[in-house]
């Protein structure tokens, strides 16, 4: 499984943001609005008798353990923390030498 977080909302709202006024494009969206969702890669259908086929789809939070089973899932979760720890640290370590410059 390959992941990527993205907030729901945001992601909804510029796919409509032709349909949107320019002032609900440039309000921030309410807390109450936003839901996570995760860019999945992975084999999807549409229940146990469905080998399903691979795709990249964006699954909500909520809905992951629909998609995969529990272990996938942390282990994924466990693989996405430690990518994301090593970006921030080289992007924190790149800060304080642009600091100390």
């Amino acid at each position: 499984m390959i992941w990527r977080a993205r907030d729901a909302e945001a992601a909804a709202a510029k796919a409509k943001a032709s349909q949107m006024t320019a002032v609900a494009l440039r309000n921030p969206v309410d807390e109450d609005d936003e839901r996570l969702e995760y860019l999945v890669s992975g084999r999807f259908g549409s229940g146990p008798d469905d080998r399903g086929f691979h795709s990249v789809a964006w699954v909500f939070h909520g809905d992951l353990l629909d998609h995969a089973d529990a272990d996938t899932v942390k282990s994924a979760i466990r693989d996405y923390k430690n990518r994301l720890d090593k970006e921030f640290t080289a992007l924190a370590e790149a800060c304080d030498e642009a600091d100390a410059e």
